[in-house]
């Protein structure tokens, strides 16, 4: 654009020249409005749905976890029962010696102590034809021995020894174990009176030990016969064990509603696990 001569002329040009450069900026500013709001635009349409997506997925993520969510139920307690016999003789005496002492391991047949008997107490016992006792064998045991009596045979559990060095007016007797098993509790020591019929040991067959729980009827589904279980045996330590169902039975609550009497055997060897112990019942696989 050409322009006149002098000053007035070229301020004319001038302003004409700024006029061209503001219309010119205002068309690049409309350009650019043009291009950069759908892009703008768009951005925010996929910024709004990918947040949409992620909080869809976090409450899909809260649902399927709310099972999980729910505070758990307290393991219900049972107790460890199992096969046990108390060995004791029916006549008084006074324990001489003990081979054994709790924890360790007995065989059939090996000696469990040796009691001094009153030689006339012993002839009353011939004249009666009387046998060792022990006590309750098969029935559930708890921690301070189990109850019943059963008459075992005489080879099993008591023999009068043969040797003739016994103290004048007694006879010595063997009292023997009348199964394998582990010397749960001894009841005296070396040198106590025992009184006709007192325990003076108790042995568990720790090959039979179980599992005891009374389960809410409202807890109770799914538990069948061959059902595995989880416990925990808090006295031994250790995680949960695998154990399976081997007894169900329908019981009345003593407060009312009903129970499902439980029994589970453990599938594998629980060390140091005795009559008695509690044992928690965590779930079922």
């Amino acid at each position: 654009m050409g322009c006149e001569g002098g000053l007035r002329g070229l301020d004319r040009c001038n302003e004409g020249r700024a006029e061209t450069r503001e219309h010119e900026g205002h068309d690049f500013a409309r350009l650019l409005t043009s291009i950069v709001n759908p892009l703008v635009k768009k951005r925010t349409f996929v910024l709004a749905a990918a947040a949409a997506g992620v909080a869809a997925a976090a409450c899909a993520a809260i649902w399927a976890a709310k099972p999980y969510l729910q505070p758990s139920p307290p393991p219900l307690e049972g107790e460890i029962l199992g096969t046990a016999v108390e060995i004791s003789y029916p006549a008084p005496g006074k324990a001489e010696e003990f081979s054994v002492k709790e924890g360790s391991r007995i065989a059939l047949g090996e000696t469990v102590a040796v009691l001094l008997v009153p030689e006339a107490e012993e002839r009353l016992l011939a004249e009666k034809k009387a046998e060792p006792v022990a006590v309750n064998p098969g029935e559930p045991a708890g921690v301070n021995g189990p109850s019943g009596a059963e008459s075992l045979p005489a080879e099993d559990a008591g023999r009068t020894k043969p040797e003739t060095d016994a103290p004048a007016g007694f006879v010595r007797v063997e009292l023997r174990s009348p199964m394998n098993g582990e010397v749960m509790k001894v009841f005296a020591k070396a040198g106590d009176a025992v009184p006709s019929g007192f325990p003076v040991a108790s042995i568990v067959d720790t090959t039979s030990l179980w599992a005891r729980f009374l389960v809410p009827e409202e807890l109770a589904g799914g538990i069948r016969l061959g059902t595995t279980v989880l416990v925990r045996i808090p006295a031994v330590g250790g995680g949960q064990h695998p154990f399976r169902v081997t007894r169900t039975e329908p019981k009345e609550a003593s407060g009312g509603g009903k129970l499902l009497l439980m029994d589970a055997k453990p599938l594998t060897t629980v060390p140091g696990m005795h009559p008695g112990m509690t044992a928690l019942l965590s779930s079922r696989r």
